[in-house]
Protein backbone atom coordinates (compact mmCIF):
# COMPACT_ATOMS: atom_id res chain seq x y z
CA UNK A 1 0.00 0.00 0.00
CA UNK A 2 1.60 3.22 -1.13
CA UNK A 3 -0.72 5.82 0.35
CA UNK A 4 -1.91 5.93 3.97
CA UNK A 5 -5.32 4.38 4.59
CA UNK A 6 -7.59 5.51 7.40
CA UNK A 7 -10.04 2.87 8.60
CA UNK A 8 -13.48 4.21 9.48
CA UNK A 9 -15.02 2.68 12.60
CA UNK A 10 -18.68 2.32 13.52
CA UNK A 11 -19.98 3.04 17.00
CA UNK A 12 -20.24 -0.72 17.63
CA UNK A 13 -16.60 -1.28 16.69
CA UNK A 14 -15.42 1.59 18.89
CA UNK A 15 -17.38 0.14 21.85
CA UNK A 16 -15.89 -3.33 21.29
CA UNK A 17 -12.36 -1.97 20.94
CA UNK A 18 -12.79 -0.10 24.23
CA UNK A 19 -13.83 -3.36 25.92
CA UNK A 20 -10.97 -5.24 24.28
CA UNK A 21 -8.49 -2.66 25.58
CA UNK A 22 -9.12 -4.00 29.09
CA UNK A 23 -7.38 -7.20 27.98
CA UNK A 24 -4.80 -5.86 25.52
CA UNK A 25 -3.63 -2.84 27.48
CA UNK A 26 -2.01 -0.04 25.56
CA UNK A 27 -0.36 -2.03 22.77
CA UNK A 28 -0.29 -0.45 19.33
CA UNK A 29 -1.79 -3.73 18.04
CA UNK A 30 -5.35 -4.87 18.64
CA UNK A 31 -4.26 -8.49 18.30
CA UNK A 32 -0.68 -8.79 19.51
CA UNK A 33 1.31 -11.98 19.14
CA UNK A 34 3.20 -13.65 21.98
CA UNK A 35 6.31 -11.89 20.69
CA UNK A 36 6.60 -8.41 22.15
CA UNK A 37 5.65 -5.59 19.77
CA UNK A 38 4.59 -7.89 16.94
CA UNK A 39 1.08 -8.25 15.49
CA UNK A 40 -0.72 -11.57 15.32
CA UNK A 41 0.22 -13.30 12.07
CA UNK A 42 -2.20 -13.84 9.21
CA UNK A 43 -1.60 -17.59 9.60
CA UNK A 44 -2.84 -17.44 13.20
CA UNK A 45 -5.99 -15.61 12.14
CA UNK A 46 -6.52 -18.13 9.32
CA UNK A 47 -6.18 -20.97 11.82
CA UNK A 48 -8.73 -19.32 14.13
CA UNK A 49 -11.16 -19.12 11.20
CA UNK A 50 -10.66 -22.86 10.59
CA UNK A 51 -11.57 -23.63 14.20
CA UNK A 52 -14.59 -21.31 14.33
CA UNK A 53 -15.93 -22.09 10.85
CA UNK A 54 -14.87 -25.75 10.69
CA UNK A 55 -17.75 -26.69 8.36
CA UNK A 56 -16.75 -24.11 5.75
CA UNK A 57 -13.64 -22.93 3.95
CA UNK A 58 -13.46 -19.29 5.05
CA UNK A 59 -10.28 -17.23 4.92
CA UNK A 60 -9.76 -13.72 6.32
CA UNK A 61 -9.49 -12.10 2.89
CA UNK A 62 -12.83 -13.66 2.02
CA UNK A 63 -14.43 -11.29 4.53
CA UNK A 64 -13.43 -8.37 2.30
CA UNK A 65 -14.93 -10.18 -0.69
CA UNK A 66 -18.18 -10.80 1.17
CA UNK A 67 -18.33 -7.22 2.46
CA UNK A 68 -17.71 -5.74 -1.00
CA UNK A 69 -20.40 -7.92 -2.55
CA UNK A 70 -22.98 -7.00 0.12
CA UNK A 71 -22.17 -3.29 -0.03
CA UNK A 72 -22.41 -3.25 -3.83
CA UNK A 73 -25.62 -5.32 -3.78
CA UNK A 74 -27.23 -2.87 -1.35
CA UNK A 75 -27.17 -0.16 -4.00
CA UNK A 76 -26.69 2.41 -1.23
CA UNK A 77 -23.08 3.31 -1.93
CA UNK A 78 -20.96 4.56 -4.79
CA UNK A 79 -18.59 1.84 -6.00
CA UNK A 80 -15.64 4.23 -5.57
CA UNK A 81 -16.54 4.59 -1.88
CA UNK A 82 -16.62 0.81 -1.46
CA UNK A 83 -13.29 0.35 -3.23
CA UNK A 84 -11.67 3.08 -1.12
CA UNK A 85 -13.17 1.51 2.02
CA UNK A 86 -11.31 -1.76 1.36
CA UNK A 87 -8.17 0.07 0.17
CA UNK A 88 -8.30 -1.10 -3.44
CA UNK A 89 -6.38 0.91 -5.98
CA UNK A 90 -8.13 2.16 -9.11
CA UNK A 91 -7.61 -0.13 -12.10
CA UNK A 92 -7.34 2.99 -14.26
CA UNK A 93 -3.81 4.16 -13.40
CA UNK A 94 -4.37 7.69 -14.79
CA UNK A 95 -7.58 8.13 -12.77
CA UNK A 96 -5.79 6.84 -9.68
CA UNK A 97 -3.10 9.49 -10.07
CA UNK A 98 -5.57 12.35 -10.38
CA UNK A 99 -8.34 11.23 -8.03
CA UNK A 100 -7.12 11.75 -4.48
CA UNK A 101 -10.59 11.65 -2.95
CA UNK A 102 -10.85 9.60 0.24
CA UNK A 103 -14.67 9.77 0.65
CA UNK A 104 -14.41 10.19 4.42
CA UNK A 105 -18.05 11.05 5.11
CA UNK A 106 -19.37 8.26 2.87
CA UNK A 107 -16.95 5.68 4.29
CA UNK A 108 -18.10 6.54 7.82
CA UNK A 109 -21.70 5.98 6.73
CA UNK A 110 -20.68 2.70 5.07
CA UNK A 111 -18.90 1.48 8.22
CA UNK A 112 -21.97 2.22 10.33
CA UNK A 113 -24.29 0.58 7.78
CA UNK A 114 -22.15 -2.59 7.78
CA UNK A 115 -22.11 -2.88 11.57
CA UNK A 116 -25.86 -2.32 11.67
CA UNK A 117 -26.32 -5.06 9.05
CA UNK A 118 -24.17 -7.51 11.02
CA UNK A 119 -26.07 -6.67 14.22
CA UNK A 120 -29.38 -7.32 12.46
CA UNK A 121 -28.21 -10.72 11.22
CA UNK A 122 -26.92 -11.56 14.70
CA UNK A 123 -30.26 -10.59 16.26
CA UNK A 124 -32.15 -12.64 13.68
CA UNK A 125 -29.93 -15.64 14.43
CA UNK A 126 -30.56 -15.31 18.15
CA UNK A 127 -34.31 -15.09 17.57
CA UNK A 128 -34.29 -18.29 15.52
CA UNK A 129 -32.50 -20.27 18.23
Amino acid sequence: MLKPHTVMLSTQVIQRLQKLKQFTGHSEFVFRSGIKDKPLSEATIRQAFRHVFFEYHIVPHGCRHFFSTQANESGLFNKDVIEEFIAHSDKNSIREIYNEANYTKERRRLAQWWSDELDAVHQQTLTQM
